[in-house]
């Protein structure tokens, strides 16, 4: 699970994001929410912007999950309560997130809270469409599981006594990180309705896969224990290897949607945000401490720490 930032000195951020909405919309930066409490671990699918948010963590509620619909404006918390929700994730039908270690789920439209997997163990879910998917430690140790809520049931989909996790899916693809006694760390694909299985990485040390359609994207470390940690990624229609980043220092945390590549990047003295277009080159997208970018279309949100306290931001490249 990812670690949340820590968080800062409140009583400054309202002041200092009174200037900071100026520059942004200058830039074409939107905030997505901003106060005074730290708001992480952004996910978008379309209009839809979901975050885990500490606003209520004082109160004795711990993390709870926030969405915003960008075009009514409209903020909804979607997951709340005692205990810590958080790690959500956003398909065009449903919002999914982690409930003290439980797969939970609710449609975008509303309605009960769908309890998508129980127990205490299980955590980096991803959804597309009505499936989710997610890592699952039932067995003992990391595997995949999922699950298509319209109508479905559980479902092993790497079950190997290694390693298998951070599972990411479009349409019928699963992919994920693998380990093996002989390859290392690899990036697999499974399809969830034939089970044919495939490893698609370059047998580097390579993880936290990104599908969409026939294009994946993972970081991969080919020259470890030297720098760097860069990203990298291949078109399933054609097998070619596709080489994302070529900067230095680590370019890391990748995702993709359809042609646009986002990942975060510290070839500067501070964490940034960088896109590709896989036409093109490679182009800052927020340049002060941000991170973990997430993209749907063209539409890439992330995290950036504005005065000591963490913000969601969003811009349409």
């Amino acid at each position: 699970m990812r670690a949340r930032p820590a968080r800062a000195a409140r009583w400054l951020a309202p002041l200092f994001l009174v200037g900071f909405l100026t520059s942004c919309e200058n830039s074409g930066v939107v905030v997505v929410v901003g106060n005074e409490f730290d708001q992480t671990s952004p996910a978008v699918n379309g209009t839809m912007v979901a975050w885990e948010d500490t606003r209520n963590e004082e109160a004795g509620d711990g993390v709870d999950v926030y969405a915003r619909d960008m075009t009514s404006g409209t903020e909804t918390l979607i997951a709340g309560g005692r205990g810590d929700q958080g790690q959500p994730a956003v398909s065009d039908q449903y919002i999914v997130w982690v409930d003290d270690g439980a797969i939970r789920a609710r449609s975008r439209t509303g309605g009960n809270t769908v309890n998508v997997a129980g127990g205490n163990n299980k955590f980096d879910p991803a959804v597309c469409g009505s499936f989710v998917v997610w890592t699952d430690m039932r067995n003992g140790n990391p595997d995949i599981f999922g699950r298509d809520l319209a109508g479905g049931v559980e479902l092993p989909l790497a079950t190997s006594p290694a390693t298998d996790a951070y599972p990411d899916c479009d349409g019928t693809r699963v992919v994920y990180m693998s380990t093996g006694a002989v390859n290392g760390v690899n990036i697999s694909l499974v399809d969830r309705t034939t089970g044919a299985s495939a490893v698609i990485g370059i047998l580097w040390n390579e993880w936290l896969p990104a599908i969409s359609g026939d294009r994946v994207v993972w970081q991969a470390w080919p020259n470890q224990p030297n720098c760097c940690i860069q990203i990298k990624g291949v078109d399933l229609s054609t097998g070619a290897l596709i080489p994302v980043t070529s900067g230095s220092g680590n370019q890391s945390m990748p995702d993709v949607s359809e042609s646009i590549v986002v990942w975060q990047d510290d070839r500067n003295t501070n964490p940034q945000v960088w896109y590709r277009d896989l036409a093109g080159t490679e182009i800052p997208v927020a340049m002060g401490t941000a991170q973990a970018p997430q993209v749907s279309g063209r539409r890439v949100v992330w995290q950036q720490q504005v005065n000591g306290s963490w913000d969601i931001l969003m811009k349409d490249l």
